[in-house]
């Protein structure tokens, strides 16, 4: 098999078999799914609250996130693809291309070009089918694992079904196919191939394909370089995300109540236990930022909105239900005011504390003490605001990326039915807690500690950038593999030029400038890319997780990372065009 052909081959396997695992990522139910709320759910029916219609919960928030997570990584599949078929098209059109003299004698002796296309698609059998079997092969593979590493429920799922294998090889068979014919048909035109064989060598190239071969490079490297923009963006979210403070010190139970009342009377048998720490009741979410998005209305005072008064201000805030020894295990920093106490029961005066961005967005002069606000959709819900805390923002599934209001309700004024109970202390003391709400009917999950908690909270995100860096190693390889062959085509395509060069005298440092100097600028215009495609794909994972996107040195690195690759991939061409002798215009 030629050289090119067997580089084809690889394009099409490749192509092929991504194809294949983009269907099955694109089959994940994005609407069922295992998280860490899943286990419980929100205890809706423990809040005693009446929410407006515009609330969203937190199951909601994930179930929306995840499909977006879904579609990113769908679309960092696609973006493979994509770039395995370009691999493919130039591949058979640089080999349809360089048969041009070929074609031009056939057609010279009287050769129809429907004879000369029937040829081609002869030769091109063998080459296509064997593609496909191996992208197929691999695809089914490749499919199967990660659908089993998928952290989320599956439809019932035995195997690639017939249908997509046939819709994925009809789609690779007709694009190399069309691709491959019309590159072919416009080189064995009559009128042109006579020209070609008077010409010999020595024709002057097609402007438009020129710019095909540099778009197409170009492509290459943006493609490429977005899919390590979201690489970093998922692992650099990650990796804050599972940090802090004494979170392996403190355990987090998931237990839900038997009776209404039932979680104010092990809190205070917990806090009578020796060697217990620090105790607190969170409803579902609390941990990680996620809690019921509704409109709050804050007694704002003095303010105005446009130029009239607005005494009452709204804002779309997340609603947490704590007790209160929630802020000093979660290291939450209270900013004025108190936290929550054992004072602050169902029957005393409805409290609230709000964190720093609600106290600064919603109340005059970021004045919330004192002043109230009202949750939900009963008119009666007023609570008077005692505290102000700082903002937490946590790199999960439904979070926006956006510092957003937040409200804490106190969990004993409002006891929730489901919750996690956070325990500090020492092992005996966190078993006895256990054994004892195992006695009294709570049936606790097993103890972990704060910081596998919040692991597991992301694991569908390790899940999606575990996949991304695997994409991310195939897609640059492949965008490789194509500079490499466009790079080579192109020198082998200027002999004549490099010749001429070398006889009048130019030095080896100025051929080496002329043949790395295109790649470095159709990498700049693939770069220019990734400027755009990857602040995309960054924004997408924000809105859809709360990841930060990446800053201008990790563009500046990955923008150097595809230069050296475009380097690297350039060297056979570099090495070949220093090998041009002058003779070499007597031929």
């Amino acid at each position: 098999m030629r050289r090119w052909p067997r580089g084809a081959l690889v394009g099409i396997a490749a192509a092929t078999g991504l194809l294949v695992g983009l269907r099955a990522i694109a089959g994940l139910d994005g609407l069922h799914f295992v998280t860490f709320l899943e286990v419980q759910g929100f205890p809706l029916e423990g809040l005693g609250i009446e929410w407006s219609k515009r609330a969203i919960w937190p199951l909601d928030l994930q179930a929306h996130a995840t499909v977006k997570l879904v579609a990113t990584v769908a679309s960092l599949f696609l973006a493979a693809v994509a770039v395995g078929t370009l691999n493919a098209v130039i591949l058979l059109s640089e080999g349809a291309a360089s048969r041009r003299s070929e074609f031009a004698v056939r057609s010279a002796v009287g050769g129809p070009p429907l004879a000369l296309v029937r040829m081609l698609l002869l030769e091109l059998r063998t080459l296509v089918l064997a593609g496909l079997a191996l992208g197929v092969l691999a695809g089914v593979t490749g499919a199967v694992a990660v659908r089993s590493a998928w952290p989320g429920l599956l439809e019932p799922f035995t195997a690639i079904s017939v249908i997509d294998v046939v819709v994925v090889i009809s789609a690779m068979l007709t694009l190399v196919t069309l691709a491959h014919l019309a590159t072919a048909w416009q080189v064995t035109r009559a009128g042109r191939a006579v020209r070609e064989l008077k010409a010999g060598s020595r024709t002057g190239a097609d402007p438009f394909a020129v710019f095909a071969r540099k778009s197409l490079a170009a492509t290459h490297v943006a493609i490429a370089g977005t899919c390590l923009v979201a690489i970093t963006t998922l692992s650099g979210g990650l990796t804050v995300a599972e940090q802090g403070p004494d979170a392996d010190q403190t355990v987090v139970l998931e237990a839900r109540s038997p009776d209404p009342g039932g979680w104010g009377r092990a809190l205070t048998s917990i806090r009578s236990m020796a060697g217990i720490e620090a105790e607190s009741l969170s409803a579902p979410g609390a941990l990680v930022g996620l809690g019921v998005r509704d409109i709050a209305i804050a007694e704002c005072g003095r303010c105005i909105r446009g130029t009239l008064p607005a005494p009452l201000w709204n804002a779309l805030a997340d609603h947490h239900l704590v007790s209160a020894g929630f802020f000093e295990l979660t290291h939450t920093d209270l900013v004025e005011g108190r936290v929550f106490s054992a004072s602050d029961t169902a029957d005393s005066e409805p409290v609230a504390i709000v964190n720093r961005r609600f106290a600064s967005t919603a109340f005059e002069n970021g004045e919330p003490l004192g002043k109230r606000v009202r949750i939900g959709a009963d008119f009666g819900n007023w609570y008077t605001v005692v505290g102000v805390v700082e903002d937490r923002t946590f790199a999960v599934l439904g979070a926006d990326g956006a510092t957003r209001e937040a409200v804490y309700l106190s969990a004993d004024q409002h006891p929730p039915q489901s919750g996690e109970l956070l325990l500090r202390g020492d092992e005996e003391a966190i078993a006895a807690a256990e054994a004892m709400l195992t006695a009294r009917g709570f049936e606790p999950t097993e103890a972990v500690t704060l910081k596998q908690y919040r692991s597991d909270a992301t694991v569908e995100l390790r899940w999606a950038r575990d996949l991304a860096f695997l994409l991310g190693l195939v897609t640059l390889a492949l965008a490789a593999h194509g500079i490499y062959a466009t790079a080579l085509q192109t020198s082998r395509r200027r002999t004549f030029e490099v010749a001429v060069r070398r006889s009048v005298g130019s030095p080896s440092y100025r051929i080496v400038t002329y043949v790395l100097g295109e790649r470095l600028r159709v990498t700049a215009w693939g770069v220019a890319g990734i400027a755009f495609f990857g602040t995309m794909v960054a924004a997408f994972l924000e809105n859809a997780a709360g990841m930060k996107g990446a800053g201008p040195l990790s563009y500046l690195a990955i923008a150097g990372v595809l230069a050296v690759v475009a380097m690297l991939a350039s060297i056979r061409a570099t090495r070949e065009a220093l090998s041009v002798e002058p003779a070499s215009l007597l031929h």
